[in-house]
């Protein structure tokens, strides 16, 4: 199992390679690079790939030991037998961070689990918006405070295309 500190390197080194690829500078906020990109950190990714496999999990037939095992230690842990470490309590904070406990809570009291493709559109919507709530309030903060103007993900993309088709613009970009 990973601890923080490997977790810290790796959004470190995801946080270079996404500045590095379009080559700016260090210092350039990482939540700018990664709307410029169009692409959301490797945390991100790291808890949709959790989510995928818990729906893997539910949707075993009963008589598999690997779904048994995942059974008996998510009602262990949701009768308060709290374990701190593991997949179970990892996944239980995960669907809270996304407001997801809905679809474990149905899966306990009646055993059926929503379909793999409603599953991935489900995750893609709530992590990709929790994502850009967030970064969308972290960037209009620094910019307000830098006396800019208030942006949305839409002007980010648009940003993006201008620089594409003038290159003379990357000497001065970011432009904050």
């Amino acid at each position: 199992m990973p601890t923080s500190k490997d977790l810290q390197r790796l959004l470190r080194a995801d946080r270079f390679c996404v500045k590095y690829s379009q080559r700016f500078d260090l210092s350039v906020n990482s939540n700018f690079a990664y709307i410029m990109l169009n692409v959301t950190p490797i945390n991100l990714e790291i808890d949709y790939r959790k989510l995928l496999m818990l729906g893997q999990l539910c949707r075993l037939p009963s008589d598999q030991l690997a779904k048994k095992v995942f059974v008996n230690r998510l009602i262990r842990f949701v009768n308060l037998d709290r374990q701190f470490r593991g997949f179970v309590p990892d996944i239980y904070r995960i669907l809270q961070k996304y407001g997801l406990l809905d679809y474990l809570d149905r899966f306990l009291t009646t055993g059926c689990f929503v379909s793999k493709t409603k599953w991935k559109r489900v995750l893609r919507q709530c992590i990709n918006l929790s994502w850009r709530v967030v970064i969308l309030h972290e960037l209009n903060s620094t910019l307000d405070d830098k006396g800019y103007n208030a942006i949305s993900i839409e002007d980010c993309i648009s940003l993006w295309q201008k620089k594409e088709s003038d290159p003379s613009l990357s000497r001065h970009w970011p432009p904050y």
